[in-house]
């Protein structure tokens, strides 16, 4: 049984994100912290994250507020998506109450709702998303058919023949529903073997695309990881420990970097997956947001198709762009050691949930959070530098961390400068007085 506690928000809750894939809507966590208890949880590493494992807060006030924000109607997107990260449909009975009644509320205003679960709608919810389906988007995350490996990397995740089910229903329900294949786990998930099979079931159910990215580490991904003992997890972090098996990418649309399989693992283990899934069917998009260094990545479609009034850059345009600067120069392979420097903080690229002056302190003071540098001040007039005391400091092109964050010295007396002034002053005076007498 997971830990279930209650909060409230006070700040507003249908937020932007900085990922590209979902820059067409707004973003709603209906909780803080996830039952599904997956061990490649990118979210528990974020600052109002629970630190026990499956423990859920759960913003008891969320549909209120949803409905005072729908009614202002300023400046919102046409689409709401569930969830950056959580899931609307954790078995949690909190959590799904709350999500039936946003779900509701959003509806009810003429707008339209894209999720992606690993969970089970509840019925009360499916019939409401079946009145409604050409407002609804639906994504179904499935990382195996194995039950065996369903139940290590995602323990409290509804089994994988249950998502293939629901699956079926939204397909029969005209419902747009795609499935996603994130993350396929190396040496696991992504063998000929495991796919032809995934792909057969998604093409069963009826689905005809999918979307899909490699597994990526953070710290606390990488700690949740190692502290698993079982031996297929062990298989997984294989992949990642040799010197060139992986490089450092940064996520499209923010600042936040992330360990990767190489770009030649990657590359051509998409192709293949790409191969076997047209064999049954199935469209393949690679995700860009994690993988603009492969030729053809784009739009994962998580939060459905970018509507016709969206006013957002075109994802494929951006992706094109940048895979034609990393023709140029491609990402050097990295490290182990130098993957766990560069990604040494974490934080929630994806919608924020940080509310009252508590969250924001344990932000401030969380080392797994990311945080921005201040701002270069502007350069100030140059000091005078007598001449018999020339300046031993070596130029810098940037100013250190350091002298960016320190407390601004007060700017040291004048009265030499002014002394000199003044000597000036009188001794030009003297020089007037000479050349006077001199014509008298």
């Amino acid at each position: 049984m997971s830990k279930v506690t209650s909060t409230t928000r006070s700040s507003k809750v249908l937020t932007p994100s900085k990922l590209e894939c979902l820059s067409h809507c707004a973003t709603i966590n209906p909780s803080a912290g996830c039952a599904h208890r997956c061990i490649y949880c990118y979210a528990a590493g974020f600052f109002n994250t629970p630190r026990e494992p499956g423990a859920v807060k759960v913003y008891s006030n969320l549909a209120e507020k949803v409905a005072q924000e729908l009614r202002g109607g300023v400046n919102l997107p046409p689409r709401v998506y569930f969830s950056p990260s959580c899931d609307g449909f954790q078995p949690v009975t909190e959590v799904q109450d709350i999500t039936f009644k946003i779900i509701k509320e959003i509806l009810t205003h003429g707008k339209e709702v894209a999720f992606l679960t690993k969970g089970l709608i509840r019925d009360d919810t499916l019939k409401l998303l079946v009145a409604h389906p050409t407002k609804v988007f639906a994504q179904i995350g499935l990382v195996s058919l194995d039950a065996a490996v369903a139940s290590v990397v995602e323990p409290g995740a509804a089994p994988p023949q249950d998502r293939l089910a629901q699956m079926r229903a939204l397909v029969a329900s005209n419902i747009s529903t795609s499935v996603r294949l994130d993350p396929i786990l190396p040496g696991v998930s992504d063998s000929p073997e495991a796919l032809n099979s995934l792909f057969e079931s998604i093409a069963s159910a009826g689905v005809k695309r999918a979307a899909c990215s490699y597994l990526f580490l953070r710290p606390k991904i990488k700690s949740m990881m190692q502290s698993n003992p079982s031996p297929i997890v062990k298989t997984i972090l294989g992949h990642y420990s040799s010197s060139g098996a992986t490089t450092t990418l940064t996520l499209r649309g923010s600042q936040s970097k992330i360990c990767c399989l190489s770009h030649e693992y990657r590359e051509s283990h998409y192709e293949l997956i790409k191969q076997i899934a047209q064999s049954h069917g199935v469209e393949v998009t690679i995700c860009a947001c994690k993988n603009y260094d492969i030729e053809g990545s784009s739009s994962c479609g998580i939060a459905g198709p970018t509507p016709a009034t969206s006013k957002t850059t075109s994802c494929k345009k951006t992706c094109a762009a940048r895979q034609t600067t990393l023709k140029l120069a491609k990402p050097k392979p990295s490290s182990e050691s130098d993957s766990e420097s560069d990604i040494s903080s974490e934080s929630d690229d994806s919608g924020s949930d940080s509310d009252s002056k508590s969250e924001e302190d344990e932000s401030s003071s969380s080392s797994e959070e990311e945080k921005p540098l201040p701002r270069h001040r502007k350069a100030s007039s140059p000091a005078v530098v007598p001449k018999s005391k020339p300046s031993t400091k070596k130029p810098r092109t940037e100013p250190e961390i350091e002298d960016l964050v320190k407390t601004p010295t007060k700017p040291k007396s004048t009265s030499t400068t002014t002394s000199a002034s003044t000597t000036t002053t009188r001794t030009s005076a003297k020089s007037a007085q000479t050349v006077v007498s001199k014509k008298s």
